[in-house]
């Protein structure tokens, strides 16, 4: 099911992910869900950025990449599953959020869906 969005048509769309210690499988699951989300809300899929096996306060060349793009206006949604790929430091997530922000991107998190609950007989 497709949601409506606000973006025009042909807005290029990224995601950035950032694992620590690296991830063999480049956070697959991760990946799937943001382009899941990217389709649903109208998107084309969207550029993978992945910072695997930085910590967060290590440098990270491929957000500072991103961010390059963004101010050249080559996305104007970055998908992320929560501001944690950022920085584990609020302050820091927040303000590479601004950064990206000042150059037109909308940061977007997937809606968090709670698992299921089975009712069993008791």
């Amino acid at each position: 099911m497709r949601i409506a969005h606000p973006y025009p048509t042909g807005t290029r769309s990224a995601s950035y992910l950032r694992c620590y210690p690296a991830d063999a499988w480049q956070m697959r699951a991760h990946r799937e869900m943001l382009s899941r989300h990217a389709v649903r809300i109208g998107l084309p899929e969207p550029v993978v950025f992945i910072d695997n096996g930085c910590r967060s306060f290590d440098p990270l060349p491929r957000l500072e990449e991103l961010v390059q793009h963004a101010a050249a206006g080559h996305f104007g949604v970055v998908l992320v599953p929560g501001s944690w790929v950022f920085s584990l430091d609020d302050a820091q997530a927040h303000r590479v959020r601004g950064r990206l922000a000042a150059h037109g991107c909308h940061v977007l998190e997937p809606p968090h869906v709670r698992p299921r609950t089975v009712n069993r007989p008791g």
